[in-house]
């Protein structure tokens, strides 16, 4: 499963193959998707949970907005403008063809460019510091770095590190009692 952040919420792409791509879509309430078109990338969104406006450019090419909610579904061939808007949190369950990239942005409220933001494949970083002369801790840290004192028999970094989502890397930065 890849995981891609959105400005607007995020996406776990369940499979992707040469011949669909499907996604869960989580969009945080208030935000809403680019208003775009694919030119060859077909999909059928189904609201899993939450409550949306969706934009969609009929047959006459005028662009209709839809009240949806859990339970209702639709389709956005290709060619047709389209938009997302959360007035919930939603969770949207997407099959569509695999031109995943194919992405024509008319308006985006973060101004992404067209197509593919690699930013956005990258998963994320969780920094600790645990570098320093170890000084504010005075006699505690004499012979032991800060990140490795014991709350109830468990090093604190171990106590972090538990918090930590799985989909993120964790940096640490080391140096026992180094100068600066």
């Amino acid at each position: 499963m890849e995981i891609v952040y959105k400005p607007w919420g995020k996406e776990e792409w369940l499979e992707k193959n040469e011949f669909y791509c499907y996604k869960r879509i989580y969009i945080n309430k208030g935000h809403r998707t680019s208003y775009q078109y694919h030119e060859k990338k077909v999909e059928t969104n189904y609201i899993i949970s939450g409550h949306a406006e969706v934009w969609l450019e009929n047959n006459d090419g005028i662009v209709e907005t839809k009240d949806m909610k859990s339970g209702d579904f639709f389709t956005v061939p290709n060619g047709r403008k389209h938009r997302i808007i959360a007035k919930t949190d939603i969770i949207l369950q997407e099959a569509s063809t695999p031109e995943v990239d194919d992405v024509i942005r008319i308006e985006d409220d973060a101004h992404r460019p067209d197509g593919k933001i690699q930013s956005e494949h990258l998963k994320p970083a969780f920094c600790i510091v645990s570098s320093g002369k170890g000084t504010r801790m005075y006699h505690l840290t004499e012979n032991i770095n800060k990140a490795l004192l014991p709350i109830n028999g468990k090093a604190v970094i171990s106590h972090i590190i538990d918090k930590v989502p799985n989909e993120f890397d964790i940096i640490i930065t080391t140096g026992y009692k180094s100068i600066s």
